[in-house]
């Protein structure tokens, strides 16, 4: 899609959760999968004293937007560098069934974590973490977005 993205995460999250949710819902029925490639690095305003990078954080939000989703979908973030923010982690991966594991209420999980900008427990919590190690390289964060 771009390896350019950038801008404030909360709209970034907005407008990608508002895309997986079209192209769900315009997907003619029997048609194979689709795999959204897009890169760059979006600004997060940190107010809390959690533990989380870019990534992770994107990734929470983009959760939040799509907890009404039941059609499975599947994205993976990583930093090309290995490590996102101060954590160990590259990056985070969500899908359907993280939102199944989270209750009745996923929005209150969900913002319990994102209140405090500590996404990195939120993920190491229900086992979402991804670790590549440091790869000596840093271009930019990349996201996969799969469905169908």
């Amino acid at each position: 899609m771009t390896s350019e993205d950038s801008g404030n995460i909360r709209e970034a999250s907005k407008r990608y959760g508002l895309l997986i949710k079209n192209r769900l819902k315009e997907k003619p029925q029997g048609t194979k999968s689709e795999l959204i490639i897009s890169g760059g690095e979006f600004t997060v305003n940190v107010k809390g004293n959690g533990k989380g990078g870019r990534v992770q954080e994107f990734l929470l939000l983009l959760l939040d937007e799509l907890k009404d989703i039941s059609e499975p979908f599947f994205v993976a973030g990583i930093g090309t560098d290995g490590r996102d923010g101060t954590t160990d982690a590259a990056g985070a991966w969500i899908d359907v069934d993280t939102l199944s594991r989270l209750g009745n209420d996923p929005s209150s999980e969900i913002h319990k974590y994102l209140n405090n900008n500590n996404s990195h427990n939120f993920f190491k919590k229900y086992g979402r973490l991804i670790h590549t190690g440091h790869t000596g390289t840093n271009v930019m964060d990349v996201f996969l977005f799969f469905f169908g």
